[in-house]
C-alpha cells in the first residue's frame, strides 16, 4: 500500500472511538466552528484525516457541498479512498479491501453513538468510492510547497443549480504529468456522481 494512503488509514484508526472533537471542525470548517455543532460530521472526518496525511491541505468541508466534489470517481476503491453511502448521505474511509466486489473494512466518523467506529461491509452497499489519487500524485510529484498550491488550483464546483460538475484539469500547464499511472488506474470517463443536497 502506498505511504500517504497508509497514513490516511493509520490516522483514521487511530481515532476510533472518539466522538467529534474540536480540532476535526476547526481544521477543516470555514468560519465558527459553533455553527457547526450538531450537524453530521462523516465528511469532516474523512477530510481532517486527509489533512493529516498532509493531503488536501487547505481544501475546506462545506454545509451542504462537503469536499467530495473535487475528487474522481473510481470503480476500483483502495485503501485511504472514500466510500459514500446513499442512506444519510454517510462518507467513511476505506481501510482495508478484499477482493473487488466483496468486503470491505471501513472507518466512519459519526458512526455508532456519535463515535469513530470501524467495520466490515459488502462493496455493494456504496453508492460509490472516490479516489484520493490525484492527491497522492501531486503530493508526491511537486515539491514541498507546490503540492499545496496544486491542490488549491483543482476546481471549485460549479453553481450546483445551472449546470451539471465537469470532470476537473488535474493537470496545470506547465506542470510534468504525475498523473500518467493514475489515468491507467481511473476509469474511462470517470463521473462525478455525488450531488449535494439542498
Amino acid at each position: 500500500m502506498d505511504q500517504l494512503r497508509q497514513k490516511v488509514v493509520q490516522v483514521a484508526r487511530s481515532q476510533i472511538g472518539q466522538t467529534c472533537r474540536t480540532e476535526y471542525i476547526t481544521d477543516t470548517c470555514p468560519g465558527n466552528p459553533a455553527a457547526y455543532h450538531g450537524i453530521n460530521w462523516c465528511g469532516i472526518f474523512c477530510l481532517w484525516c486527509l489533512h493529516q496525511a498532509r493531503l488536501a491541505l487547505g481544501w475546506k468541508w462545506r454545509l451542504a457541498v462537503g469536499f467530495l466534489y473535487r475528487l474522481p470517481h473510481t470503480k476500483h476503491p483502495q485503501p485511504g479512498d472514500i466510500a459514500y453511502f446513499t442512506r444519510f448521505q454517510h462518507e467513511a474511509i476505506v481501510s482495508d479491501i478484499a477482493d473487488l466486489g466483496s468486503e470491505m473494512e471501513n472507518v466512519n466518523g459519526n458512526g455508532a453513538n456519535n463515535r469513530v467506529t470501524e467495520g466490515v461491509r459488502p462493496q455493494k452497499d456504496a453508492a460509490c468510492f472516490f479516489s484520493i489519487g490525484p492527491l497522492i500524485a501531486v503530493a508526491q510529484q511537486a515539491p514541498v510547497g507546490r503540492a499545496h498550491q496544486l491542490m488549491m488550483a483543482m476546481p471549485d464546483p460549479p453553481d450546483w443549480e445551472e449546470v451539471e460538475p465537469a470532470a476537473p484539469e488535474w493537470k496545470l500547464e506547465g506542470e510534468a504529468s504525475a498523473l500518467s499511472e493514475l489515468e491507467r488506474e481511473l476509469d474511462e470517463g470517470a463521473t462525478y456522481p455525488y450531488r449535494p443536497q439542498r
